[in-house]
C-alpha cells in the first residue's frame, strides 16, 4: 500500500513536469525549472517515507495483544500496549537476580500499588528488573512464588509485568507477542472480575503440540489492570474457586 502511494505521487509528479515543460518555449529556462523542482520530489519523498516509519512506530505501541491457543483461536487480552510511570529512583536489581521484598517495598520503589491478597500464603515477593540501552529501567517483573498454598498439589502462583513508559522496542514487542509462550494452551472462558472492573482471560495448559500432557492440573489467568499486566496460576483449583479468588484482589 505504501508503495502504491509512493508511486502514485510520483507519477503526479512526473505529469506536472512534462506539463509545464510544455508551456516553455525555451530550453534554458524548462532546465531551470527542472532544477528547482527536483529537489521536490525528494523532499516529498522522504516525507512519505518519514511518514511511513513514523506510522510503524506509533503501531507498535498502539497495537493489541492476543492470546493465542493451540486450535488456532485468539482471545484479545487488551487494546493498547499498557505502560507506567516507573520512578528514576527505582531499585534496579543485578541482571538475571531477584531481590526479595514485602508489598509494601516494592510500593515504596514503584510509587504505587500492585495487587495484593489478604490470605496470601507470605508475605514476600520477588523483583527483579530489565533495563534500556541508557541503563534506565525498562521493565519490572513480580514473582509471588508463594501466592497461595493449601497443599504440595494445590497452590498459585502470581507474577506481575510492568512496563515502564520510555522502554526500548525490544521490551514492548513481548506484550504484542503474548506473555505466555507455553504450548497446548486451551481457552476457557473470559470473566470479568467486578470488583476489579477488568476481563480476565482464563485458560488450561492441556496436550502439548509434541503429544505429551502438560497441563498438571493447571489454569492459568491474564489481565491488565492499572496497566500492569498480571498472570496467575492456579494448580489443582476449580473455575469457581478461581473467581472467588480474583474477586478477593485487592
Amino acid at each position: 500500500m505504501k508503495k502504491e502511494i509512493i508511486s502514485k505521487s510520483l507519477n503526479e509528479i512526473d505529469s506536472v513536469y512534462v506539463e509545464e515543460a510544455m508551456n516553455f518555449s525555451s530550453s534554458k529556462k524548462s532546465n531551470k525549472l527542472m532544477f528547482i523542482k527536483m529537489p521536490l520530489v525528494a523532499v516529498i519523498l522522504i516525507v512519505l517515507l518519514f511518514s511511513t516509519i513514523a506510522a510503524a512506530g506509533i503501531n507498535i505501541y498502539q497495537n493489541a495483544s492476543q492470546i493465542k491457543f493451540q486450535d488456532g483461536s485468539s482471545v484479545q487480552l487488551y487494546e493498547n500496549v499498557p505502560f507506567r510511570k516507573i520512578p528514576d529512583t527505582a531499585v534496579k536489581s543485578d541482571e538475571y537476580s531477584k531481590i526479595p521484598m514485602t508489598f509494601e517495598q516494592v510500593a515504596e520503589t514503584l510509587g504505587f500499588k500492585i495487587l495484593n491478597y489478604k490470605d496470601a500464603f507470605e508475605n514476600e515477593i520477588n523483583y527483579s528488573t530489565s533495563l534500556n540501552k541508557n541503563g534506565s529501567v525498562a521493565v519490572v517483573d513480580l514473582w509471588w512464588a508463594s501466592f497461595l498454598k493449601e497443599s504440595e498439589e494445590k497452590y498459585a502462583t502470581y507474577s506481575a509485568r510492568i512496563l515502564n513508559e520510555n522502554a526500548d522496542e525490544g521490551y514492548v514487542y513481548p506484550f504484542i507477542e503474548g506473555i505466555d509462550a507455553a504450548g497446548g494452551m486451551e481457552y476457557n472462558e473470559t470473566y470479568k472480575i467486578n470488583s476489579l472492573d477488568v476481563d480476565a482471560v482464563i485458560y488450561t495448559i492441556g496436550n502439548s503440540p509434541y503429544g505429551e500432557n502438560v497441563s498438571d492440573g493447571r489454569v492459568s489467568v491474564q489481565f491488565v489492570y492499572d496497566n500492569v499486566l498480571y498472570k496467575l496460576d492456579f494448580w489443582n483449583y476449580t473455575n469457581d474457586e478461581i473467581k472467588i479468588i480474583l474477586e478477593e484482589l485487592e
